[in-house]
This record gives structure tokens, sequence and C-alpha cells, in this order.
């Protein structure tokens, strides 16, 4: 076959690489912004992300003693305090919490590009990386953009990883340090990716200023995150630690996860480009071992292994993925760029054809990580049953406990209750002092029948023990158009299926 034969094919490739990245940067953009203002829950913790916010707003500290009042998410809580200051400007609800993931995941893209383009000189490989991670939104759960602290830290993680890479000075070296300190503060996972890179950063190098610069970067994290940690839990007298530390220490680990997410979360969601990655780095590191080669190494170890360890804890979800997605884009983007310099430069038909075989392959990838894109975003009909379940819980005297989903009780003029998934971490990670004692603050409230109606998306049984609910409350099941309507859109997809209303009580004396 002679060369001329296979620019065409070389040139159609190409082209389709950059169409099929820009369309899934385009298709997220549509998704994120037909779903940002919609009122109701896209996920179902995001209710309890607006619950922390409204906490700063009115000045209350997040890390308190567990109580059916309050309980906080076990993550540091940088992500609130900037949803608070968004709020205070354009008011409180979901379309400022989500606005923040929704920037911080454009931000993730264009971190990605620059990374790549930056290493490269190339745009498309920088188009065609940042594209492999908006690729991936589905397969993370659909969470860039929900109001949950996951694009937040990834994008302070990446800028940082950008500056320390590209900027070597001692300044930039604090500049990144800071950044990946504020991760950390957004989610703590960040401090085991960032490990191996504190580790390189502490490698010899040449001259007097080297010192200071290796040290500067460890120095500033270890100060700002050492100081915060200290600050915080003096602020809130202990608790801080207890939640961000000692609760997920003691949940069960998911020993599944330890192959499967190298099989069933990698292997199988993202084969291709992740060996491609892993091709590059072998080939790069054996070939050429210099520094820069080595900090990609680095990267991808981070980034998989802080991934890795979020999903052997128990309770971790897909969106936990995110980060190992964005590494294995920046390394697909710098493989595009090697195989596409060494196999087109020179004259070779044979050296095309296989660049060919590869452009095929990476496209194919793209392929393999289609979605439905209308099935991300919630309908009319999710709005108008939205509101309706907000006006038939208004009609309830009395307080309401939904512990799934408390905001639609503030929504109808009610107070809300600790989330069912705080209240599940303390009870899996506290056997021996506060989770007892919550879980007899439970059982005493529902024997009071302290509650016009309880509203749970299952049974809550695992730790209330059999017909705990059911001997003081009557269950109905709520009714909905079909099966379809008002489920969460990301995350997992439930909804509210049952109303427990007080046996001494008849539905009609419940209702206004």
């Amino acid at each position: 076959m002679k060369t001329h034969n296979l620019v065409p094919a070389v040139r159609v490739l190409r082209c389709a690489l950059a169409v099929a990245a820009a369309l899934y940067l385009a298709m997220y953009l549509a998704i994120a912004i037909l779903r940002i203002r919609y009122p109701f829950e896209l996920e179902w913790m995001e209710g309890g992300s607006l619950d922390h916010v409204r906490r700063v707003l009115l000045g209350e500290k997040l890390y308190v003693r567990p109580s059916l009042d309050f309980i906080p998410f076990i993550y540091t809580p940088l992500y609130y305090f900037v949803s608070a200051a968004v709020s205070s400007v354009i008011g409180l609800g979901f379309t400022s919490l989500r606005l923040v993931s929704f920037l911080s995941s454009i931000g993730c893209f264009a971190v990605i590009f620059l990374i790549v383009k930056r290493e490269t000189q190339d745009s498309l490989s920088g188009l065609i990386g940042a594209g492999m991670f908006a690729a991936t939104f589905r397969i993370s759960g659909a969470w860039f953009d929900i109001a949950r602290a996951d694009s937040l830290f990834l994008f302070l993680f990446l800028l940082g990883c950008y500056v320390f890479r590209f900027a070597s000075r001692v300044g930039y070296r604090v500049v990144a340090g800071l950044l990946i300190s504020l991760a950390v503060l957004t989610k703590q996972t960040a401090l085991v990716m960032a490990l191996p890179l504190m580790l390189y950063s502490l490698i010899p190098g040449r001259g007097p200023r080297s010192i200071l610069r290796r040290l500067s970067f460890v120095g500033t994290v270890a100060v700002l995150v050492g100081t915060a940690t200290l600050a915080l839990n003096h602020i809130h007298g202990g608790w801080f630690t207890y939640y961000i530390w000692e609760l997920p220490r003691h949940h069960q680990t998911v020993k599944g996860a330890l192959a499967g997410f190298w099989v069933n979360d990698l292997l199988s969601k993202i084969p291709l480009a992740g060996m491609m990655g892993a091709i590059y780095l072998c080939a790069v590191i054996k070939t050429n071992f210099k520094q820069r080669d080595f900090f990609y190494a680095v990267l991808a170890l981070g980034m998989l292994g802080g991934t890795w360890s979020s999903r052997l804890h128990s309770g971790g979800y897909s969106n936990v993925l995110m980060p190992a997605y964005a590494a294995i884009s920046v390394l697909f983007g710098l493989a595009f760029h090697r195989a596409s310099a060494v196999l087109l430069s020179g004259a070779g038909s044979r050296l095309r054809l296989i660049w060919v075989f590869i452009g095929i392959q990476a496209l194919t990838q793209f392929a393999l990580l289609a979605y439905h894109p209308t099935r991300q975003i919630p309908t009319e009909a999710d709005v108008e049953t939205g509101r309706r379940m907000v006006e038939m819980i208004s009609r309830i005297q009395g307080d309401v406990f939904i512990p799934e989903h408390g905001y639609l009780a503030r929504l109808a003029g009610k107070r809300s209750y600790a989330h069912r998934m705080a209240v599940d971490d303390v009870f899996r990670g506290d056997t021996g002092t506060f989770g007892p004692q919550l879980l007899d603050e439970i059982k005493t409230t529902l024997a009071r029948r302290a509650y016009g109606a309880v509203i749970l998306d299952s049974y809550w049984r695992p730790y209330l023990g059999p017909k705990v609910l059911e001997e003081y409350y009557r269950q109905q099941a709520i009714d909905f158009p079909d099966d379809k309507v008002f489920r969460c859109v990301a995350g997992v997809r439930i909804r509210p299926a049952w109303i427990y209303l007080p046996r001494n009580h008849s539905p009609g004396d419940q209702q206004k």
C-alpha cells in the first residue's frame, strides 16, 4: 500500500476524533445548562448539601454531635463555604450549588486540555484528552454538575498539578501546594492522591535552590492541611476529625473492589483509553526516562490509587471514579500525540497503517462511551410530580421525617432532619457510643409518634430492626403516574416510595 493512499484516511480519522471529543463536551454543556435550575434533586444527597450550606449561611457549626436534628457528611467543608458565598449573592438553592460544580467541571476540562497541549504543543491532542473526560460523564454517575463536592475538589487538584508541572520556581511550588491543600479541604481523598506527588517533589535536584523548591511544595501542604485540621477540630470541639477520619476509618472495605475496580470500572468501561495510556507510560519511561515522563507516572499512580482507595470504601459510588478517568484522559491525549509524532513523521506506509489502526481504536473508545443525553435531564412530568409531592407534604399536620430527601419538607414549609446517608455513616462507623445513642434516639422518637408522617424511599430495617417503624406507623404506597417519574437522574435512581402515618390517626386526620 502506498503512503499517499493512507493520507486521506489519516485526515478523516483526525477530524472524526476532534468531532467526537467536541461532541461529548457540547453534549455535557447542554445537559448541565438544561438541568441547573431544576428545583428538585438530581441526586439523592443534593438536599443534604443544601442543608450544609444553609448552616454555613446561618453561622452554625457543621461538625456537631450526631443527632436527628443534623449530622454532617463525612467530607471536608470547603465546597459548602464556596457554595455559601455564591448563595449569598444569587440566593440559596440547588442552582447556586450546581453552579459551583458546573464551573468547576469546565475548569477540569480546561486544565486537562492545557496539560496535554502544553506538554505536546498540539491542540488536537488536548481536545481529545478533554473530550475523553467529558465522555466519562455517564459512567461517573452523571455527577459533574450536581450539588456535590467532587468537581470542585478535582478541579483544584488538577490545577495544582498543572502549576506543579509547568512552574518550577519556589513561589509556584507554594501555589501548587496551596491548591492541593484546598483540594484536600474540599474532599480528603485529595490527600491520598497527592502523596506520590509529594514524594516525587522530594527527588534531589541540582543547585542550592533545589532544596528549597523540593521542600516548598511538601511543606505548604503539610502546614496548610495540618493547621486547617487543628483549627477546624478545635472550633468544632473535636467533631471534625470524628467525621473526617474516625468514621470512614471504621467503615467496611468492599473486598470485591480489590479487583473489581481494575476489571469493572477501568477494563470494562475505558479499555482502549486505559491501554493507550499504559502503553504510553511504559514506552516513554523505558526509552526516554526524563523527569517529565516520570511526572505522569506519578500523577497516574496518585489519582488511580486515590480512586481505588475510595472504591474500596463501603458506600463509594461511581462518582469516586472521576479522578481515575481524568488521569486516564490526560494519558490518552498524550498517547495520541506520541503515536502521531512517531508514526506520521516518516514516509513509511506501514507506520501510517499502524497509526490508522490506533486512530480507529481511539474513535472506538469514544463510541463505547455513548449514552442517551435526554435520560440525564428531568422532564416537565418530574417537575409537576415534585410540586404535587411538596403540596401533599404541606397538608400533613406536624413535622414530616424524610431522611432521604429532607429538602422536600423544607420546600413544604417544614423543617428537615439528618440525612439518611449521614445517619448510616454513623451507624456503620461507630458501633460503640454515638451510633447506639443515635439509634435509641430514632426509636424513641418513632415510639412517641413525634412525626405527622415518615416518608421513605425503601425500608429502613438494617439498623432499626423488623417492625420497629410499622409498630407505630402504618405504611401506604405513594402513588405516582408511572415507574420512571420523579426519580433521580444522577447516581442511584430512587424516589420517595412509602408514606407512614401514625397508627392512632386516620389518613384524613393528618391533613389540614
